[in-house]
Parts: C-alpha cells; structure tokens; sequence
C-alpha cells in the first residue's frame, strides 16, 4: 500500500487505509513458449464482480487482441 501513496493519483488522498476497488483478478498461465522461453503468469485485472467461466474466457481473448 505505501508504494501507492506515492503515485501522483493518490497524493490527495488523506492518510489512513487506501479505497478497497471490488473487481476480479484473473491469472494467465501457459505451459510452455515457442524457443524454449520460460512462460510467466500475466495477471489482469476487471471492475467486474463474480466472474462466470464465459467472463473470464472472453477477457483473456480481449486481453491477446
């Protein structure tokens, strides 16, 4: 948290606990990459709340276009 209150947008913000921001993460994962490159998880974040299977399957292909 100390990291965001030196963000310009927070810099207003009165000292105490920051906002909570309801929403979904979501983890990426591949099992492997073309020429041996280590894969590494990719996390996105939605404003949406309670994510069904098809939400969470039409993100991630939002997320690759």
């Amino acid at each position: 948290m100390e990291l965001l209150g030196r963000r310009p947008a927070w810099a207003d913000h009165p000292v105490g606990d920051l906002p909570v921001i309801p929403g979904t993460v979501i983890r990426l994962q591949v099992d492997h990459l073309p020429g041996n490159r280590d894969p590494k998880p990719v996390w996105l974040w939605w404003s949406g709340v309670d994510a069904a299977a098809a939400d969470v399957d039409r993100l991630w292909k939002s997320f690759l276009r």
